[in-house]
């Protein structure tokens, strides 16, 4: 009985096998029907790597991989990441290595300290974000000490080193400035004092890499290039500090007026750069569609957006009122505060 079931279970199963066998054929036959995508043409790949790069206002760094935060690094969190920082650093003898290492921590740190910036309004946080780039600092004047040694017998890693600086500094200028949003206006001045340091140690050192011969022309453009990025927001920073002098010294003597109106200006110039960068994602994605679709000169058009978006990064808008003038997407709405979560990896 027990061979006549498992017969009878068989004779079930291969039809059911056989359907089953016919149906994975036309899938199949259904899918080599379908025309295989054609690559896109390198100059169209290029065009959209670089709008994914200008999504935001920072910029990669050459040859570094960084996991992007997800989460607000607790003060023990921090601590341990810098004990495991300098034990690293104390066991990396090559004078390049530990660049490359320092210019990784230090990259990693902006970045904590953009995610704080931008998904919080605790003061706290805002306090502790200051920190993180004060350590930050840190890790470029040391290199900034043993630049000697970094520039002599120039090679391919230490272009990349000195390239990644310019970089980094001009990442953490725009850090700078939406932290400067969030700092309480009572503490403004204090917040400032601490930039004019860091400001007049970067010019310091990206000063003396541009006058080193021994740099390849490419390499001292691509600097000079970042160079001029800091010292165009720099520029406006001051002048737009100099528009709001009177109503600082009115906060001062506790004219409430004068604090509602600053905190309304910082509040519109907040609203207008989300607002560049939102409209920057939409016309890019329908570009993308475009150049998807086939159109030929899509590429080109995204090439000249992207241009168009890297001379508004590099001439932000930080004035009282310059966003009055914008008509068009609605601004995008930033990300509410969270709540402060374990450090992410620090590795």
């Amino acid at each position: 009985m027990n061979f006549m079931g498992k017969k009878t279970k068989i004779l079930i199963s291969l039809p059911i096998l056989c359907l089953i066998a016919l149906f994975s054929a036309a899938a199949s036959a259904q899918q080599s029907d379908k025309p295989s995508a054609t690559p896109l043409p390198a100059e169209a790949q290029e065009a959209i790597i670089d709008s994914d790069n200008l999504d935001n206002e920072t910029q990669d760094l050459e040859g570094v991989d960084l996991v992007k935060p997800n989460g607000i690094p607790t003060p023990f969190g921090l601590f341990w990441n810098n004990l495991k920082e300098n034990i690293s650093l104390a066991f990396t003898f090559d004078q390049t290595k530990k660049a490359e290492k320092r210019i990784f921590y230090a990259e990693r740190k902006i970045q904590w300290a953009e995610y704080m910036a931008e998904q919080s309004d605790d003061p706290k946080i805002q306090e502790r974000a200051q920190k993180v780039i004060e350590q930050a600092q840190k890790h470029i004047d040391k290199i900034e000490a043993n630049k000697e040694k970094l520039l002599e017998k120039m090679d391919d890693r230490k272009q990349r080193v000195l390239d990644n600086i310019a970089r980094h500094e001009a990442n953490k200028q725009i850090v700078l400035d939406k932290l400067e949003e969030k700092i309480p206006i009572e503490k403004l001045e204090q917040f400032e004092q601490m930039r004019q340091r860091l400001e007049e140690r970067t010019e310091n050192f990206i000063e003396k890499i541009t006058q080193n011969s021994s740099i390849p022309e490419d390499v001292k453009e691509r600097i000079i290039e970042n160079k001029n990025r800091i010292q165009e927001r720099k520029d406006i920073r001051l002048e737009t500090m100099e528009q709001q002098k009177e109503l600082i010294e009115k906060i001062k003597e506790g004219d409430t007026q004068a604090i509602r109106e600053l905190k309304e200006q910082r509040g519109q110039l907040k609203e207008q750069r989300l607002k560049i960068q939102q409209d920057f994602i939409d016309e890019k994605q329908e570009i993308i569609n475009k150049i998807q679709s086939g159109d030929q000169k899509a590429a080109r058009e995204l090439q000249q957006l992207n241009q168009e978006r890297k001379a508004q990064i590099n001439k932000i808008q930080t004035r009282s009122g310059v966003g009055n003038n914008i008509q068009s997407k609605p601004a995008l709405t930033p990300k509410p505060g969270i709540q402060t979560t374990p450090a992410p990896a620090a590795n």
